[in-house]
């Protein structure tokens, strides 16, 4: 039912727990996983849109030395989690992109032909929606594919 499975991550502990339902269903449909990790680049641009606006002179080579930097963190962590995946006999695949984050999720699961994407969500309030937006809604309202998102783990008192 289910050949490749995309699993979105961040580096961060709330992404991650999309990786134990994945590797799961990848035992069970002998599936791969495909990871991706994406660099958001949006920052750079309004960095420079700011200093437009302001006349201030921020180098564009470093806006490009960060997002390089950040791209490099990505890689290491996300080749990491891949090579562990491969030691316990799960078949995976990575890979980082740069940009939007839910398009570019939306391009890897078209190109890869993913039959399934599996994210976790940091499930922000209404103001943190509002401002950062939610990378798993743009996600669920464009997939061609099924969605299974994982909500974040919950204390005792019910409280993230």
């Amino acid at each position: 039912m289910y050949r490749k499975i995309l699993v979105p991550l961040d580096g961060s502990d709330h992404a991650a727990l999309a990786l134990a339902p994945a590797k799961e269903f990848a035992r069970a449909f002998g599936a791969t996983l495909l990871l991706i990790e994406v660099v958001p680049t949006g920052g750079a641009a309004l960095a420079l849109a700011t200093d437009v606006a302001t006349g201030a002179m921020t180098d564009p080579a470093a806006i490009t030395t960060d997002v390089a930097v950040r791209e490099q963190a990505a890689e290491g962590y996300i080749s990491a989690v891949a090579q562990q995946l491969a030691a316990e006999g799960i078949e995976a695949a990575y890979a980082v992109g740069r940009g939007d984050e839910g398009g570019s999720i939306i391009e890897a699961a078209e190109r890869e032909q993913a039959d399934l994407i599996v994210m976790a969500t940091h499930q922000r309030g209404a103001l943190g929606r509002l401002f950062r937006g939610s990378v798993a809604d743009d996600v669920v309202r464009r997939a061609r594919m099924p969605v299974l998102i994982i909500p974040p783990e919950r204390d005792q008192d019910g409280e993230d």
